[in-house]
């Protein structure tokens, strides 16, 4: 069963959130946080540039599980009765989610830290993965 919603909330703060994660500004702000804790060396970029890629793809597979939902048709022939597959996003969110939590880890960034970088924050009115996936849309 597909559920019928508009992706527009969740895609524009997708969108929005992975902007300003692609900017310059963010690997600055993580940077100065990572300062402020005596926790920066040179070689910490390494880790910071997997987590924008990381992050991105985040967004793109989340956009993607929204836009087209956790199961997909894969058949070629549109009049042959439908064939479903996990929808290969539903994968990279998980594993991009871990490797995102691993970088957090590797990087010593409390929840707090991340609060300073907003990536926890969501407006009040931005889509909930969780109700969608839970059908309480």
């Amino acid at each position: 069963m597909k559920l019928k919603i508009d992706p527009a909330p969740f895609g524009i703060w997708v969108r929005t959130v992975f902007n300003s994660m692609k900017s310059k500004t963010f690997k600055k702000d993580l940077i100065k946080i990572l300062k402020e804790k005596k926790n920066y060396e040179k070689s910490d970029d390494i880790l910071i540039d997997e987590m924008l890629f990381q992050l991105s793809m985040l967004a793109d597979a989340k956009e993607d599980v929204i836009t087209r939902g956790i199961q997909i048709n894969v058949r070629k022939d549109q009049d042959a009765p439908p064939f479903y597959n996990l929808n290969q996003s539903v994968s990279v969110v998980f594993q991009a989610t871990k490797q995102v939590q691993s970088l957090y880890r590797q990087l010593g960034l409390s929840p707090n830290d991340r609060l300073k970088l907003k990536l926890d924050k969501v407006e009040a009115n931005a889509f909930d993965l969780q109700k969608f996936l839970n059908g309480q849309n």
